[in-house]
This record gives C-alpha cells, structure tokens and sequence, in this order.
C-alpha cells in the first residue's frame, strides 16, 4: 500500500521555470511592461491602431534628438491641458522613447500638484512659469 508521506524534492530536480512562475516580476519586467503599455495606449490614442484620429491641436516638433530640458522648453509653450497630449502624440509617432515619455509625463503630474497646492494657498509661485 502506498504511504502517504511527504517527501522533500531534491533542488536539482525543481525545475527552475516553475521556480520562476511563481516569484514576483522585477522592476525591470515591470517598467517595460508599463512602457509597453503606454505606447499601445497612446496609439489607440491617436489612431494608429484602430480607427482614424485627427487631434485637436497643432503638434509640437518633438524628435528623437531632444533633450529632456528642450522638450520641457517645447512643453511650457503649450497649455496644460495639452501638454501631456504633445507628449504622447510624440511617443505615438516614434519620436520619443517610452522610457523619457513616462518621465515627462510623471514630471509634468508632480508640476500640476505643486501649482494646484500653491493656488490652494494663494502663494506666488511656479505656477506662471510652468503650467499656462
């Protein structure tokens, strides 16, 4: 009859894969998971999967040879409520890698908390400088 005891598997008959299923993702999966996911969002966004989209803005001249500081300089020239649509417009297009467009994109959210907070309080502040 068969004993119903547990045994213990050796470690080198775990097959690693398995070992591997079950962890966590690391933060390098993650973050190109997310970038994945942001460039498919911005091309639905703007038509390039799916149906045909017309924006409603004059896009900015953003290319892959910008900086981070230009880009910033390119941004502040457009109103807020465009800006993060400028960003993915570009990344849509190929212009701007998924890595520095979810870096514009996480900066230009912190800048818009810090100019509500400030308009909360009523001080003076970045607001007239970066976000119209």
């Amino acid at each position: 009859m068969d004993e119903l005891v547990y045994k213990k598997i050796p470690p080198t008959q775990m097959s690693t894969t398995r070992v591997r299923e079950n962890a966590a993702p690391t933060l390098l999966e993650i973050a190109l998971s997310q970038e994945a996911q942001l460039r498919e969002l911005a091309q639905v966004r703007f038509g390039i999967k799916g149906s045909l989209v017309v924006p409603d803005f004059v896009p900015l001249p953003i290319f892959s040879g910008l900086s981070e500081k230009e880009l910033v300089r390119l941004l502040v020239t457009v109103p807020s409520a465009q800006q993060g649509d400028q960003i993915l417009y570009a990344l849509a297009h190929d212009r701007i890698d998924a890595t520095l467009a979810n870096h514009l994109l996480s900066m230009l959210q912190i800048l818009q908390r810090l100019v509500k907070d400030q308009e909360n309080k009523d001080i003076p502040g970045i607001s007239s400088v970066f976000i119209r």
